[in-house]
């Protein structure tokens, strides 16, 4: 019976030791990531109805070789969306997931991975995948950069955008990035044949039915792909 409590108790401290406690309020991981300086694992779930969500917390989360390394590397924040009546959240902390997806989750992945520098700027962005721990890890890494370097990786017009500036700190950077992704959003809205609001889908809409007005910026890069089509032959299909 003794050896029986003692194994427990070890195992129950050697659970304590390794686990990493998950926060749930995102200026609380920035002060503690200024503090250690170190990057910030932000994770969107579903808890009790996405299934990969279950599984990365069974495959990565609960493991002590992610727990270790994160202990040493970074800050754990999670927002969670439970949909039973047993686990729901208290208003406050709805609220709060809430605010972190419209900011970092726009179009509602689940589960979904941001990795967040010490000022909450987005670094890198993951689904899930099946690897073992070890292969989660070497994703989340976030390799040094060379002095006045900043990095983003983001999904944007459906592709992957890996925007890199050079700055003096990492909020300056945020704020080129930031800026340049809104110019990359603005052009998709231009351009995009399927987002109803833009001038692209509403020319191809009413194609030999109505004239549609479009800015200069549009009716240039129509008359230029036009031009590159004619010189390839048609290699280049507008």
């Amino acid at each position: 019976m003794k050896l029986l409590l003692f194994n427990i108790l070890i195992i129950l401290f050697w659970s304590y030791s390794y686990s990493q406690i998950w926060l749930s309020d995102l200026d609380q991981a920035i002060d503690e990531a200024l503090q250690k300086n170190q990057n910030i694992i932000l994770v969107f779930q579903g808890s009790d109805w996405c299934a990969p969500c279950i599984k990365l917390e069974r495959e990565l989360w609960s493991t002590p070789e992610f727990n270790q390394y994160a202990k040493e590397n970074f800050v754990l924040l999670k927002a969670d969306f439970p949909k039973k009546k047993k686990n729901k959240l208290s208003k406050e902390q709805t609220q709060k997931n809430q605010l972190l997806a419209d900011k970092y989750n726009r179009y509602g992945y689940f589960p979904f991975i941001v990795v967040l520098d010490k000022n909450g700027l987005v670094l890198k962005e993951l689904g899930y995948q099946k690897l073992s721990p070890e292969e989660h890890i070497k994703l989340l890494y976030i390799p040094p950069i060379s002095k006045g370097e900043y990095s983003r990786t983001l999904k944007i017009m459906g592709c992957r955008f890996d925007i890199t500036v050079v700055a003096n700190d990492s909020l300056e950077a945020g704020n080129y990035i930031d800026t340049a992704t809104k110019e990359i959003s603005r052009i998709e809205k231009l351009i995009s044949s399927w987002d109803k609001l833009s001038q692209t889908y509403k020319i191809n809409q009413n194609s030999g039915i109505i004239p549609i007005e479009v800015d200069g910026e549009l009716f240039n890069l129509i008359k230029r792909a036009n031009g590159i089509s004619t010189v390839t032959d048609g290699a280049f299909e507008i």
